[in-house]
């Protein structure tokens, strides 16, 4: 009984399932019809039927003639001479509507078409009984009855030529003028104006025509305006036992066969019912039972087929009984089962079965699939047996070997039928309503009979869930067949009113995808069955993309292979075991570094095969495999990432995994041409070499020196792709050439951040790359900003690379604020002007180079010719140039002004002290202020007069270089130095501040002697070359000289008049102690420099003609005297 309940539900189910899959497609149907606009196709065409012209018998399109009434199919040109007829008549029922002709002309013109159609050999007993009038007498020849005397009507015997019909005015609304109409025969309401063959396509036209009246008068007639008519109630609908009698009596059905085979149907059932406890007891009879209901319904189908015509009805029932057939052998395989040995009965049952199955399916496949039964019956069938293999060799607990063999039997029946069936509809251009649902029939039948061995197999093995992940292959093998079968219905079937079947087809296909997919995700975890059903899928997939030309399922396709290649790896080098139920193995094995180093191999094979299927011409399908492969290569990076985090050095071999990433995403690049994948390969070659930076060779901050290796072999790179041409600049130039910009933006901000902690060897090391690393980047970024960046960058290494020099000093060595001893601080100036002369000079040699350029191209054709070998030289020259000569100031002239100023500084820094100890007042003592506690004595010692003389070495050459007299002021500034560097030398007789008054005044009278011979110096300058300067000379001269006088004369009268007030305040000043300034005594101290700058102004007025350096020259004689005179009293007093 048990199998009998399970049996019953089945059909419940299956029953539930087909009523709602039937409305889902009705649903479906409706839909598309509605939103395409399509009529829904009658019934008899799907079955390639049509309906008899006479009686309206159902008969096959190809049939000559109806079996019910004897009408025969006419010839071509009788059935044109038959459509003639119908229109005429559906125009002359148009003309007999409008009151055109008069009703006596309308039955003769009506009676001598049914005359000619009888001619023609058609019945018209329908036609006759509504339309023609009653029949002639037979004495009376068959000639068209004269009209009444009242309306001249032209006989069909006598041709009346129509009259003109006069013009009528177009905007004058339809009227009838002439005789009245009253007594005019009018259409007679006694003949029935019904549908008939004739009147389906008639339409309601308007014409303008004449009317004739009795009176033989001719009117103008303008047809009447339309109106519009009742419409006439819906007739009542027919009760159910008339359309029953009349359905019955049309398709010749005799009451007394359905009455019989009804009674004998109800009272077998009721037979069996009633004694079924017994009936259980014998299997035998339970076998015969099924048996007989599903051959019962086999006859049905084939007797509505045969015997009453009804082809909808006889397929419907042929159908599921054909689905009821692999039920019965699941009913035979019940019968069967108890450990009592099999007797005569049950294997005489399981022989009989398959052939008597075989004939029914057969002749019931001759009418649902007529143009492959055989196919059908070897799809049902052998799959069918498998259940009878299944039940006698499955048993639970068997290994899973055994499994697959065992379910492969009726997969392989499956397999073979569809694929025979495609092979056969393969030919086909295009597929009709029959063929598909011929396809239709065949493929569900089919894959029914191949399910249920499969559940049966479930059933058997007693672990539902252990079955279904070992027999998982097996789903993505048979979703092969549905795949292509739907895509083939897809692609063949073309025709808009087979929307629905198209839709079908598409659903189907993504059914088989769903199935092949679902069978990879059922076998896990199981290894072996993953790598099996992945491997199944690849294999079914490639062969679907190239037998159907459809490179979208090689995406799939290529994830399956990357799957199966991964687990056997895994599985191979014993990181999971090939058979192995725990949910968590496989898939935390998947996520770990082995597969990721597996992912890595997948995605280089998959670049190849993007590129060997390019090299075929198989544009679209290279693209879909290198989408998989980016979809491998994303996972494997991210698992790549997080591994690289673990442990010292590289042990997961990451490096190798990035670098062959970025390979893949540079040839990626080339191939596709798209810019994305430049970037995506920039971005992997930096990881890539922080990876071999910090795991291989172990460098300090492999961030920040793979930033810069990476900037380095990104710049030189950007400028190899730029000279190749326009694809390659957009591909590969502009995005390295960015990637490299940003790369070094981003190591400028790591070595800020890490300067506390980074030795500076290293950091000088790295500025020199990056300044390295700008200057390549300035021949694709034209950029001045870029430029100085550069500057910038070099300056600072350079300073780098100076202290690192110092740190093998004792005096510097570990000593806090070290740079800011005096010392340093001369050695960096130097240093920094030295590369400020270096600028110089390459602005010097580029500028002859220049030169050199304009000459050559202002010159004859032969000397064009002679340097149009070097346009790259050229170039180069010209970018240089622009960088260099820029309007604005450079950094490096900026740096050496800078030095400029501290020098000036510092060497007032030196003298300082000393004034302090001078102008000290008498009994006090001066405080000593050393800068960052380093002797203020090394200020004015050996370097500074090196850098005094690098200064004025770098003013002079910038002037001779810039032609601005901004740089002789800056040369007049620093040899100006020179007064307190010396005076600091009195340092120890406290004498500095008079050594300043007297140097100062000296140094007035020495530099203004070139002043005033300035003609006879520019002049023998100018020999040696001395470019055109801006501006003249005199105005040269006064800026110099004002500046010159600022320098001297302040400190001079600083100096001098700042002790005189402490004397004439009786706080005298210390003094100097001993020397030369301490022997000639305070008068002649003060006073002698301002006579020699006095004596300077006179010499300035003389040679300027300005009598205002005369006047400052006697305020200046005046205040000498007056300083005498008050340091005379000062000193008495």
């Amino acid at each position: 009984m048990d199998i009998l309940v399970f049996l019953i539900f089945l059909g419940f189910v299956f029953v539930f399932v087909t009523l709602i899959g039937h409305g889902i497609w009705l649903a479906l149907a409706w839909f598309f019809r509605n939103l395409f606009g399509l009529s829904e196709p009658p019934q008899i065409e799907s079955l390639n039927l049509v309906r008899c012209s006479n009686c309206s018998a159902l008969l096959h399109r190809q049939a000559e003639g109806c079996t019910v009434c004897g009408w025969r199919k006419p010839s071509e040109a009788r059935a044109e001479l038959w459509k003639e007829i119908g229109a005429t008549h559906r125009h002359l029922q148009s003309l007999h509507r409008q009151g055109r002709i008069t009703e006596q002309s309308f039955r003769e013109l009506m009676r001598a078409l049914e005359l000619e159609r009888e001619r023609l050999g058609a019945s018209a007993a329908g036609y006759a009984t509504q339309h023609a009038p009653p029949p002639p007498q037979p004495a009376r020849p068959p000639t068209v009855t004269p009209p009444p005397a009242s309306v001249t009507t032209p006989t069909p015997t006598t041709s009346v030529p129509p009259e003109p019909i006069p013009p009528q005015t177009p905007m004058t609304p339809p009227v009838v003028t002439g005789v009245s109409r009253t007594d005019e025969p009018r259409p007679s309401t006694q003949i029935p104006v019904s549908e008939t063959v004739f009147e389906k396509d008639a339409v309601k036209t308007h014409v303008w025509a004449e009317e004739i009246g009795r009176t033989g008068e001719r009117t103008r007639y303008e047809p009447p305006r339309p109106k519009f008519e009742p419409v006439a109630p819906r007739k009542p609908r027919k009760p159910l036992s008339e359309v029953l009698a009349a359905f019955m009596e049309q398709s010749n059905i005799r009451w007394g066969e359905i009455v019989g085979g009804l009674l004998i149907i109800g009272c077998s059932t009721a037979l069996v019912i009633s004694l079924w406890t017994e009936i259980s007891r014998i299997p035998v009879l339970k076998f015969f039972i099924f048996t007989s209901v599903t051959a019962l319904l086999f006859g049905v189908g084939l007797y509505t087929e045969h015997r009453w015509k009804l082809p909808t009805t006889s397929r419907g029932i042929l159908t599921i009984a054909t689905l009821l057939v692999p039920l019965n052998f699941l009913a035979i395989a019940a019968v069967s089962r108890g450990n009592i040995p099999p007797g005569w009965a049950i294997i005489a049952s399981e022989l009989i079965a398959p052939a008597l199955f075989l004939c029914l399916v057969y002749f019931a496949g001759r009418i649902i699939t007529s143009a492959w039964p055989h196919l059908l019956v070897f799809g049902v069938l052998g799959s069918s047996v498998g259940q009878l293999i299944i039940w006698h060799f499955a048993h639970a607990g068997m290994p899973p070997q055994r499994l697959l063999v065992l379910g492969l039997f009726p997969l392989i029946c499956f397999v073979a039928t569809t694929a025979w069936m495609l092979r056969r509809v393969a030919h086909t251009e295009e597929i009709d309503e029959g063929l598909a649902n011929t396809i239709f029939i065949t493929l569900g039948a089919s894959t029914f009979a191949a399910l249920l061995p499969l559940g049966l197999l479930s059933y058997k093995s007693g672990q539902t869930a252990n079955t279904l992940m070992h027999l998982a292959p097996l789903l993505t093998l048979g979703g092969g067949p549905i795949l292509a079968s739907g895509l083939l219905l897809w692609q063949r079937i073309k025709g808009r009113e087979l929307v629905a079947s198209k839709t079908a087809g598409t659903s189907i296909a993504l059914i088989g995808v769903a199935l092949a997919l679902s069978g990879i995700f059922l076998s896990f975890p199981n290894p072996a069955s993953v790598v099996l059903a992945a491997s199944f899928a690849f294999v079914i997939f490639t062969g679907i993309a190239h037998v159907f030309k459809e490179p979208r399922v090689h995406l799939p396709a290529a994830f399956s292979f990357a799957l199966a290649f991964i687990v056997t790896i895994l599985a191979a080098t014993g990181e999971v075991e090939w058979q192995s139920t725990r949910h968590t193995s496989l898939m935390r094995e998947l996520l770990t570094i082995k597969s990721g180093q597996a992912m890595a191999f997948v995605f280089a094979l998959f670049i190849a095969a993007s590129e060997v299927l390019r090299k075929q011409r198989q544009e679209a399908a290279a693209r879909y495999y290198l989408m998989a492969a980016w979809g491998v290569g994303a996972v494997c990076l991210m698992i790549a990432s997080v591994y690289r985090l673990e442990g010292i050095g590289d042990p997961h071999y990451i490096a190798p995994i990035y670098a062959v990433l970025t390979a893949g995403a540079f040839w990626s690049a080339w191939r596709s041409r798209h810019e994305a994948f430049g970037w995506i390969g920039s971005g992997i070659l930096l990881m890539t070499l922080v990876q071999t930076f910090g795991g291989w060779l172990s460098i300090r901050f492999p961030w920040q020196a793979a930033l810069l290796a990476h900037a380095s072999l990104a710049a030189i790179a950007s400028i190899a792709c730029w000279r190749k041409g326009e694809v390659m600049r957009r591909v590969f130039a502009e995005p390295l050439n960015k990637s490299a910009l940003i790369a070094s933006g981003v190591a400028v901000l790591s070595m800020f951040f890490s300067y506390r902690w980074q030795p500076t060897g290293i950091y000088a090391q790295r500025l020199f790359w990056l300044s390295a690393i700008w200057l390549i980047l300035l021949w694709l970024n034209r950029s001045q900003l870029l430029f100085i960046a550069m500057q910038v960058a070099l300056t600072c290494a350079v300073l780098l690379t100076v202290k690192l020099g110092l740190q093998g000093y004792e005096w510097y060595a570990y000593v806090p604020r070290a740079w800011l001893h005096p010392w340093s601080l001369q050695i960096q100036g130097s240093v920094l002007v030295m590369l400020g002369l270096a600028w110089i000079a390459l602005r010097i040699f580029v500028r002859s180079k220049v030169s050199k350029t304009v000459e050559s191209e202002a010159g004859s054709d032969a000397n064009r010719d002679a340097v149009s070998d070097e346009p790259e030289e050229s170039r180069l020259v010209s970018a240089a140039w622009g960088y260099l000569n820029s309007s604005k100031l450079s950094f490096d002239q900026i740096v050496t002004w800078a030095v400029l100023c501290g020098f000036v500084l510092l060497g007032i820094y030196g003298a300082l002290h000393g004034i302090k100890l001078e102008l000290t007042i008498r009994g006090g003592a001066a405080s000593v202020w050393n800068l960052a506690r380093f002797p203020h004595e090394h200020a004015y010692g050996t370097g500074a007069w090196i850098l005094l003389a690098l200064l004025l070495v770098s003013m002079l050459a910038s002037f001779w270089e810039r032609r601005r007299v901004a740089y002789l002021m800056g040369a007049l500034l620093a040899l100006s130095t020179v007064v307190p560097l010396l005076a600091a030398r009195w340092e120890t007789e406290f004498a500095t501040a008079s050594a300043w008054r007297w140097l100062a005044a000296i140094f007035l009278m020495l530099v203004s002697l070139p002043l005033w011979g300035r003609d006879k110096i520019f002049g023998q300058l100018k020999t040696y070359g001395l470019p055109e300067l801006n501006q003249g000379t005199d105005s040269i001269a006064l800026m110099l000289r004002v500046m010159l006088l600022i320098l001297t004369l302040v400190p001079l009268l600083a100096l001098t008049i700042f002790p005189v007030l402490k004397a004439l305040e009786y706080m005298p000043v210390h003094g100097s102690s001993a020397g030369f300034f301490y022997q000639i005594g305070t008068v002649i101290s003060y006073s002698v420099p301002l006579l020699f700058a006095a004596l300077a102004l006179v010499g300035h007025a003389l040679r300027e003609r300005v009598a205002g350096y005369a006047f400052v020259a006697g305020l200046l004689l005046n205040l000498a005297v007056t300083v005498a005179q008050l340091m005379t009293v000062a000193g008495v007093g």
